[in-house]
């Protein structure tokens, strides 16, 4: 013989089941996101300094508009500050250095790089 159960019983029943839902369902999201976020943080701020040493190697590399009319240009030609992109880049590279996600990435890079004997 099986026991039936009330209907407020049933309902209860079935609202615990659907918070236990909503519950994993809630976790897997938290997990899912925190993974995003890891694998985001790891390569973004990378690609971002990749992407701000070539363009400023290609804007410094470039010449103005008015150089290739052959009008007279006010500013300094490229041959006179051929460095001017390097810095930019070294700027940006230190910049990034200096913040709390590349210093997160230089610590995960410690953690775990192989250590050779000497």
């Amino acid at each position: 013989m099986t026991a039936k159960h009330t209907l407020d019983e049933q309902i209860a029943t079935l609202e615990h089941n659907l918070d236990l839902r909503r519950e994993s369902m809630a976790n897997n999201w938290r997990e899912s996101r925190a993974t995003l976020v890891a694998a985001k943080a790891r390569w973004t701020p990378l690609l971002a300094v990749g992407a701000a040493v070539l363009v400023g190697l290609e804007l410094g590399r470039r010449r103005s508009r008015v150089a290739s009319r052959g009008l007279p240009s006010r500013g300094l030609t490229y041959q006179a500050r051929p460095f001017g992109p390097w810095l930019a880049a070294g700027a940006i590279a230190l910049r990034l250095a200096l913040s709390p996600e590349g210093q997160a990435l230089w610590r995960k890079f410690r953690e775990t790089a192989v250590r050779v004997p000497n």
